[in-house]
Formats: C-alpha cells, structure tokens, sequence
C-alpha cells in the first residue's frame, strides 16, 4: 500500500509518495494478475451455448462455463429459439 505524503517511512520507496505514480503502480499490479482473454465471435459462443443447452445443460451450468449470468444464458437461448 501507498504511505501517505506527511509520512516517509524508510520500507517505502520515495517513488511511492506520490499519488499519481502510486495509483499507476497499483493498478499495473492489479491488471497484471486478470487473464489475458482474446476476442470472442459472439455468434459462435452462443451457438455453443445454446448446442450445449439443447444437449441438456442447465444454465447454471452453463453460466458458471461460459463466466455469464444465468439471465444472459436464458437470453441467448431465447435469441437461439427465435433464429430457428
């Protein structure tokens, strides 16, 4: 964590006073721990999605799969239903 600026306590390197280069250094830390995801083809995840429902997956399964909530899951079947 980032010390404040009236404080200058030795295990804190000076850099880290500053706000601006403290917030920069936290939220470079931060991102670097998210996955690296590419691009999805939406039409080809919910093709999937609803393929997988059809072959008899719940949408909690589902959800908890594709990192979607179940609303979203029900919507993309929905939206599958319609196009067939």
């Amino acid at each position: 964590m980032c010390s404040r600026r009236d404080s200058n306590p030795p295990e804190y390197p000076a850099v880290l006073l500053d706000p601006h280069t403290c917030a920069h250094t936290l939220l470079r830390h931060l991102y670097a721990t998210l996955p690296s995801t590419l691009p999805i083809d939406r039409n080809l995840r919910d093709a999937e999605v609803y393929q997988r429902h059809t072959n008899g997956e719940t949408t909690a399964e589902l959800a908890k799969a594709f990192g979607l909530s179940v609303q979203r899951i029900r919507g993309i079947i929905r939206q599958m239903v319609g196009k067939n």
